[in-house]
């Protein structure tokens, strides 16, 4: 994953893959040495690399254990790099959205997110997904999970979906607001604006609502 020429970069990654599917089980012993060269790929310079990373990263997270770790050392890494979360976060979240279950994944980020003490940080990144979730069609499947959330009868793993999601989102008032539209919870909508009425305006709160 160090050679120069992206065509071996690619051969690697398509050599892990290959390795992870014949045998799971003994691959995931060396996960500990291969993971934090994946999660380094993900600014690799080459969009083909990263791809196809992502896609390795999908695979090993099939394994629930895995998953959480995967997704863990992911959250971690763009804590340490606020740069490379701007520039590959979306990219990164919308593939792995793509080749895995979209609500398992939002949900575990927000539980990981829940018990990280950066809060701004916690803020950037639900400002992130909260973008992805609104926009992407990866994640059309969780919109209508959400938007089916408070309409009568509703799903009980659909409103877990939503509780789950609006802990987390709770750390920015602008995307706990778009989330409760996207809910269609109107009175909780309502109260939240009542208390916007509380909070310091800032050119980033201004920019979020526009």
């Amino acid at each position: 994953l160090l050679s120069e020429y992206v065509t071996t970069r690619v051969a690697c990654l398509h050599w892990i893959y290959m390795l992870h599917d014949k045998d799971p089980v003994e691959t995931n012993n060396f996960i500990g040495d291969l993971l934090p060269a994946l999660l380094k790929t993900i600014s690799d310079t080459a969009d083909e690399v990263v791809l196809i990373n992502l896609q390795v990263l999908a695979h090993i997270c099939l394994e629930e254990v895995q998953f959480n770790r995967v997704l863990n050392s992911l959250v971690q890494l763009f804590l340490e790099d606020r740069s490379l979360l701007e520039t590959r976060g979306a990219l990164v979240i919308r593939k792995l959205c793509s080749l895995l279950d979209c609500s398992s994944i939002y949900m575990a980020l927000a539980k990981i997110l829940r018990g990280k003490s950066d809060l701004e940080f916690t803020s950037l990144m639900v400002q992130t997904l909260n973008l992805i979730l609104l926009t992407a069609p990866e994640l059309a499947p969780l919109r209508r999970c959400l938007k089916g959330s408070f309409q009568p009868g509703a799903a009980q793993q659909d409103r877990q979906t939503f509780d789950a999601v609006f802990l987390c989102w709770t750390h920015n008032a602008v995307a706990t607001f778009s989330l409760c539209l996207l809910a269609q919870a109107y009175r909780l909508s309502s109260l939240l604006i009542q208390k916007f009425a509380e909070v310091d305006v800032t050119v980033g709160f201004l920019m979020q609502i526009d």
